[in-house]
């Protein structure tokens, strides 16, 4: 099941990494009037949300999408629901079901207002610290573009990824191969932003590891996801 796109304006961006709603942050402060609640509630939610229509009345105060939109994510979640032990897997399986809902593209502000208001990571605060040891060098897209062409027979390339992502051995090759058969060469940063997280998406059928793919384009100096110009305008 997919869903579309969502109208209207109710975001404002303040030039930094948040996002504020009509009556809600979901980044930086709160408004008293809206509940935070947590991971245990979400799974509660998640399995009685369609006999319950009290669930949905907070959340409308966060995102702009209509109950129906809203069951048609709960329905989502329930099918994959794992229960996970903690806020950062939470966030990496909510995060498979937007994309895999808007076919990549969930619209920022419903997405970021549904893992705040579960008091889960967002965009803003997940980031690859838990994978990073030691001092790394960040490279940049000439290094991606060399190490592409010879990580297979050069091993140490891969050597401080290790350091920055929860993949080593295989996986690192299988990104590797993927951007190999991808790559075209981009002339932009930003460009080879996009097309490392085409391939990742590819890769995983649509849900990558958000952490990996960040701690990837992070290692090469590219954008993350919230730093491209088309994502910059909804205040990341």
């Amino acid at each position: 099941m997919k869903v579309g796109s969502t109208g209207g304006d109710k975001q404002q961006d303040d030039g930094g990494c948040c996002i504020f709603l009509t009556g809600a942050s979901t980044c930086g402060d709160e408004r008293q009037d809206i509940f935070i609640y947590n991971l245990e509630t979400l799974d509660d939610h998640i399995n009685r949300f369609d006999t319950d229509p009290k669930i949905l009345v907070e959340l409308d105060k966060r995102v702009k999408s209509d109950k129906q939109t809203q069951s048609i994510w709960f329905h989502e979640l329930r099918d994959t629901w794992t229960n996970p032990e903690t806020p950062v897997d939470a966030f990496e399986l909510v995060s498979c079901v937007f994309h895999s809902l808007y076919n990549g593209l969930p619209p920022p502000l419903e997405f970021q207002g549904f893992l705040k208001h579960y008091g889960i990571p967002t965009y803003c605060d997940v980031g690859v610290s838990d994978f990073t040891v030691g001092d790394i060098p960040t490279y940049n897209l000439e290094v991606l573009s060399d190490h592409i062409n010879r990580f297979d027979t050069e091993p140490e390339v891969l050597h401080e990824l290790d350091n920055r992502v929860s993949e080593d051995g295989e996986g690192l090759d299988f990104w590797f191969v993927g951007l190999r058969k991808a790559w075209t060469n981009p002339k932009t940063p930003e460009d080879a932003s996009r097309l490392v997280r085409d391939v990742f998406y590819k890769l995983y059928k649509g849900c990558p590891s958000i952490f990996n793919l960040q701690g990837f384009l992070e290692h090469y100096g590219l954008p993350t996801y919230w730093e491209l110009p088309e994502e910059k305008k909804w205040g990341f």
